[in-house]
């Protein structure tokens, strides 16, 4: 990513649980300026996630919806430093009425839905959720932390998710809900969602 000019050619990126080395500080610098100029950004949590993978020292810090934090820097093929995340089992709870949450046909109830979904293996932790307009947390977690929160960047939509493990609800049986859920977080980050 670093050595090609970014300009136009993504429009959605979803960056899982990498450590900013993986892009250095000049690959950040690009992918925020490309969502500044309207690429949607999803960040996914996990163990190099946020400040944990070093992207808190990065441009990534100014676009995403939330503070990382200054917490311990993962190091690879060390022992996890469990200091940055919350353990599980975390349940993902809509704290927001927002069709982006919508997991089932229209009409259903889709808070019993997520009552059914398996708790999740656990979640990063944030400093905190940034106070600027247009962020909006979306779900939290059992005892109340955020777990998904939406923000704007420019002209880019930026989603971020403290989460990495929902493929557990694929292995429940719950394809369906699974495959709604990201398939409309994707539109969203490329505003196709109607």
């Amino acid at each position: 990513m670093c050595s090609s000019d970014l300009s136009g050619v993504y429009d959605l990126v979803i960056l899982g649980d990498l450590d900013a080395d993986a892009i250095g500080v000049a690959g950040a610098k690009l992918l925020a300026d490309q969502v500044v100029k309207g690429a949607g950004l999803i960040t996914l949590g996990g163990y190099y996630a946020y400040g944990g993978g070093g992207w808190n020292k990065t441009a990534l810090a100014d676009v995403v919806p939330v503070q990382m934090g200054n917490g311990p820097r993962q190091i690879r093929d060390a022992p996890i430093d469990l200091r940055n995340h919350y353990p599980g089992p975390i349940r993902v709870i809509p704290v927001a009425a927002d069709r982006l949450l919508q997991i089932t046909d229209q009409g259903a109830e889709s808070s019993s839905i997520w009552k059914e979904l398996k708790p999740l293996t656990g979640a990063n932790r944030w400093e905190g959720i940034k106070n600027a307009p247009g962020v909006k947390v979306l779900a939290s977690g059992t005892a109340g932390q955020p777990l998904i929160v939406t923000g704007v960047a420019g002209q880019g939509r930026v989603m971020s998710m403290a989460i990495d493990s929902t493929f557990q609800w694929l292995r429940q049986g719950k394809a369906k809900e699974f495959k709604q859920f990201w398939r409309q977080i994707a539109l969203w980050g490329l505003r196709r969602e109607a």
